[in-house]
């Protein structure tokens, strides 16, 4: 495994790419703690571009997800756009009204399966017995 790079790397080889005057190359100019901050700053300014443009993609994902949810959520008024605060309260009770007509409807069938019966509620023992029978069924037709 390769030695891990410290943070202050890109800004040391930027330093050793500085000659001291006097060197092989006249004319270069001095290492000084001002190209330092300078080159500190610039590498701070990337970072803080690079942060922001996740942020903005972080942001638009967002705010698709959150058209994709409104246009599945009925409006009452539908020249308004709703905020994000109010279509996440408006999926909660879509979805809670959802799922109590899914309820209410099996509540229904039920009741009419019940009634197909003779109108009498089914006993504990005529249930077992037709869960014996599922069973067996079952185990005939997927034999181990």
């Amino acid at each position: 495994m390769p030695p891990r790079r410290s943070l202050l790397a890109p800004f040391l080889e930027q330093i050793r790419a500085v000659r001291h005057p006097g060197e092989d190359e006249p004319g270069r100019p001095a290492w000084t703690p001002c190209a330092v901050a300078r080159a500190a700053e610039r590498a701070r300014r990337r970072r803080r571009l690079a942060a922001n443009a996740r942020e903005r993609r972080r942001m638009l994902g967002l705010n698709v997800a959150f058209d994709r949810l409104r246009s599945v959520i009925p409006q009452l008024e539908s020249d308004k756009k709703l905020s994000k605060s109010e279509t996440l309260q408006m999926a909660q009770i879509y979805i809670a009204t959802l799922s109590e007509l899914l309820r209410d409807q099996d509540q229904d069938q039920d009741q009419d399966e019940d009634e197909d019966d003779g109108g009498r509620p089914r006993s504990l023992s005529e249930e077992e017995e037709d869960e014996d029978e599922h069973t067996h069924t079952q185990k005939q037709q997927n034999p181990k």
